[in-house]
């Protein structure tokens, strides 16, 4: 089997920095297909001269067969991963599975989108996947498999699994228990109250030597700008009133706003501190929502990220495009701190005792920054990319997947050895109410916070 990586930016570095962690694989069957000349990078070189094939090509509709087919040779069975920015998604997931190989992304989003309005995206695809419904025996193809979206729905699935185990016998119904042991996401959604669901996460880490005057970030500064810019998306939950007039409801109670993601912020929380992060539009709002809803009930669904402070000093000075753009590293810029990211379930009434206020818990992932050349964040990414891709190497001809599809329990045990601290506890955030206005901080809040910083 030939696996080939469209794309060789700092993800994919670190994919193949942990690789052979996950399962073993022969370098002279390694393709590596970019724009740019990654040559050198440590990661990279150590595949080339192993005997991994490096091409320096930008992919277009035009070339991608000629490309993949004619000049890698790949057959049905082979694997395309693809974490580029700056190719046509759609047509490369239809060539893979008209051509039988197995495919993985981490995000359904294209380069040619003037603005990224997830809802959109999905329903294109499902266009597509509509098309290619004809197709017997499909290889596994799973959509949007980092850590968020990714691993974020495994940490939803296991934190609502240990709140409804942890319910007491005098409290425990039969209908609980039977959604539970039989792993129905929905109804222990809506039997414990959840109202809302944040993807919480908190960059604290910092960096000794900064570049000055261009866009940094921990992970990729052209795939954040392009979120932050975006606007904001949040799938309304079936308690909240009616959504606030800088946007509107469309198709399936998806809020969009007129506002920038990144002019947006909200309260959350992970271990252990209340964070302020940018309301930032992520393909698991869409899909977790898939996974709860059922008819008459949905929660309240966001991400919530606090950036790291010199991504946030970069905001603040009107730095907002990816020219010159540096990813910070542990090696080139002394990078130290934690990347803490995870579900943040709050439910309407604590479940375990019956209280009557708001009660939350997290699950998810605090992860050091300890490795010499990549950061919690990028590890974090790098090993949903590669617990997905494990569990697709076993399971071949699966067909078209997305994570909440996934079994979460096997997944989480794939990418625990680098995911540092497992939690999975209820914590100590009390906010006032369940509603989407509960959480969301105003321009005033917003400039007095940075006063203080």
């Amino acid at each position: 089997m030939k696996i080939i990586f469209l794309g060789v930016g700092e993800v994919a570095k670190c994919t193949l920095h942990l690789i052979r962690q996950f399962f073993p694989v022969d370098a002279h069957k390694l393709y590596f297909v970019e724009r740019e000349n990654e040559r050198e990078h440590r990661t990279v070189k150590a595949f080339t001269e192993a005997g991994a094939h490096y091409l320096q090509v930008t992919l277009t509709r035009e070339n991608i067969n000629e490309i993949l087919v004619g000049q890698i040779g790949m057959q049905s069975g082979d694997f395309l991963v693809d974490l580029a920015t700056d190719t046509d998604m759609f047509y490369t997931v239809e060539v893979a599975l008209k051509h039988g190989w197995l495919y993985l992304n981490t995000c359904i989003e294209n380069s040619a989108d003037a603005q990224l309005i997830h809802h959109d995206n999905h329903e294109k695809m499902a266009q597509l996947l509509k098309r290619m419904a004809v197709l017997t025996k499909p290889a596994t193809c799973v959509f949007d498999h980092g850590m968020n979206p990714g691993l974020i729905s495994a940490f939803v699935k296991k934190g609502l699994a240990d709140v409804a185990a942890s319910v007491p016998a005098s409290r425990m119904t039969k209908q609980l228990q039977d959604a539970l042991a039989h792993r129905d996401f929905s109804t222990l959604a809506r039997l414990l109250g959840l109202e809302v669901l944040h993807c919480s996460e908190l960059d604290d880490q910092r960096a000794a030597f900064v570049p000055q005057d261009v866009f940094v970030n921990t992970w990729s500064c052209a795939g954040f700008l392009v979120e932050a810019k975006a606007p904001m998306q949040v799938s309304w939950g079936t308690h909240e009133g009616l959504p606030p007039e800088n946007g509107k409801l469309v198709r399936g109670r998806n809020f969009i706003s007129q506002i920038p993601a990144w002019q947006t912020l909200a309260r959350s929380y992970v271990p252990h501190r209340e964070i302020r992060g940018m309301v930032i539009p992520h393909e698991e709002v869409i899909t977790l929502r898939k996974l709860l809803e059922t008819p008459g009930y949905a929660p309240t669904i966001c991400y919530v990220y606090e950036i790291n402070p010199h991504t946030s000093d970069c905001f603040a000075a009107g730095i907002l495009t990816e020219e010159g753009g540096k990813v910070l590293t542990p090696a080139a810029n002394r990078l130290q701190g934690t990347d803490k990211v995870g579900a943040l379930l709050i439910f309407k009434e604590n479940p375990l005792t019956g209280e009557k206020k708001p009660w939350a818990y997290w699950c998810g992932t605090i992860l050091e920054t300890i490795d010499p050349l990549f950061s919690a964040t990028v590890i974090q990414v790098a090993a949903g990319v590669l617990a997905a891709m494990r569990w697709m190497l076993e399971n071949p001809q699966s067909g078209v997947l997305f994570p909440e599809d996934l079994p979460h329990e096997k997944i989480l045990e794939y990418a625990a050895p680098h995911l540092g601290q497992m939690f999975s506890d209820p914590v100590d955030f009390h906010p006032v109410g369940t509603e989407f206005g509960n959480f969301f901080i105003s321009v005033s809040e917003t400039q007095e916070h940075r006063l203080q910083r």
